[in-house]
């Protein structure tokens, strides 16, 4: 079974989940919407870092919040795959693109099980 990275972002080091779901679920709900892909969960965050988007109100700082995604399903159709490519890594060609700082999220991500999906 592939397994991915399912992200939640927050705008503060404070996160609150999107659509009244836990954060792991609010995670899950992107990876749908941004990679068409659907699975187990883990309850559990694997890592955290921040990133800073370029947005209309200029440069804005995101806490993202790392879960494990357990791939069951790998859609053809979802809500974001004309802005976005999914594309797929092995650990070791993500563990050569990723910022250093992150990579301890790989070894977490490799450890963490995953729980049933909702």
């Amino acid at each position: 079974m592939p397994r991915a990275s399912a992200a939640g972002r927050c705008r503060s080091r404070r996160c609150r989940p999107q659509h009244g779901t836990s954060l792991s679920q609010s995670a899950a709900r992107e990876a749908y919407e941004e990679a068409g892909v659907r699975g187990a969960i883990s309850q559990g965050e694997i890592g955290r870092f921040v990133t800073t988007k370029l947005t209309l109100d200029g440069l804005e700082s995101y806490l993202v919040v790392v879960y494990a995604l357990a791939v069951e399903v790998e859609l053809d159709v979802w809500p974001e795959r004309f802005e976005r490519q999914r594309q797929w890594f092995t650990m070791a060609e993500a563990g050569d693109i990723i910022a250093p700082d992150q990579r301890d999220i790989l070894d977490a991500f490799h450890a963490a099980p995953a729980s049933a999906p909702d």
